[in-house]
């Protein structure tokens, strides 16, 4: 198995450490709050834990309860029947309430979520996708969808995102707070720098301006740079994770389209595929598809081992 298929479990077992310390710490300050106990230091452990935890586990609610209501919205997805009626027979003894619809789009796409908690999921076709697939294609991505639900690969991204989300909460709040600071202090400074500069220049000449601005710079410098490093933090730490994302959901493609051609055939896979956009032979880290070609190569292997 490919190490990146590890990293959903570890992000699942993360996430639940994470609320495990932060529901206990909720329900020791709640106990302490309602018996009216005096102050102790297991209280104030978990009254820090519970202020450190609160932002990373709100950031994670998208990911873990209303992701489908949420997408579906954001894309007005609405249902529709032939649609429904085509899918059907895929969702046999599938463990997920599945909702069927298109979006409006000019893409050639199609995709599959669901939350972490109960058995609902989604399933949105482009209109284009729609208009432009034969049933055989529209039946063999729907295949392809299906099989990231049977897999349980919609799951896991949920986990890795919600993970992942968790993570940035504070470096990409000390970042952004960083910049703005940067930003609206930056010419307000610089004025008055400047000024400061000039007058002591007039007043009692250049080296003993130039030693205020050497004083100055060294004073400034250390403030700089712990901004620049919250950024810079920040900016590698989303490097990576998005990346370690983008892995697993290419990595996990393949299987899908084996499965998706064992529900319909390879031929019919091909096909699909060969309406989609292709990323290109040269994919990068933050592409979500491995290479077409790719995946009808795997397909054709696929087909020959059948016929054989």
């Amino acid at each position: 198995m490919n190490r990146i298929n590890v990293y959903p479990k570890f992000a699942r077992n993360m996430l639940a450490a994470l609320f495990i310390l932060f529901v206990a710490s909720t329900v020791l300050l709640m106990v302490r709050q309602e018996f009216s106990l005096p102050p102790s230091a297991a209280a104030s452990f978990a009254a820090i834990i519970f202020a450190f935890l609160a932002l990373p586990v709100l950031a994670t609610t998208k990911y873990l309860l209303n992701i489908n209501e949420e997408e579906a919205s954001n894309r007005s997805l609405q249902e529709v029947k032939s649609v429904r009626e085509l899918v059907a027979p895929l969702l046999i003894d599938l463990d997920y309430d599945v909702r069927i619809g298109q979006y409006a789009s000019s893409d050639l796409n199609a995709f599959a979520i669901s939350s972490v908690f109960g058995n609902k999921a989604l399933i949105g076709f482009s209109t284009h996708l729609i208009d432009k697939a034969s049933q055989e294609q529209l039946l063999a991505i729907a295949a392809h969808e299906v099989a990231h639900l049977r897999h349980g690969d919609t799951r896991n991204k949920a986990y890795i995102l919600a993970f992942n989300h968790a993570l940035k909460v504070y470096p990409w709040l000390f970042a952004e707070l960083s910049r703005r600071i940067v930003r609206q202090a930056a010419v307000p400074v610089g004025l008055i720098v400047f000024a400061g500069f000039v007058a002591i220049a007039l007043l009692s000449g250049s080296t003993e301006a130039f030693s205020f601005l050497g004083s100055l710079t060294r004073g400034l410098a250390p403030i700089a740079l712990k901004a620049g490093l919250c950024v810079v933090t920040f900016i590698v730490l989303d490097y990576v994770l998005r990346q370690v994302f983008c892995s697993y959901s290419r990595e996990r493609e393949f299987a899908a389209d084996a499965r998706a051609a064992e529900m319909t055939s390879p031929e019919a896979m091909i096909s699909a595929l060969s309406l989609l956009t292709d990323p290109g032979t040269a994919v990068g880290v933050f592409d979500t598809h491995p290479p077409l070609d790719e995946r009808k190569r795997r397909l054709r292997i696929m087909s020959s081992g059948l016929r054989e």
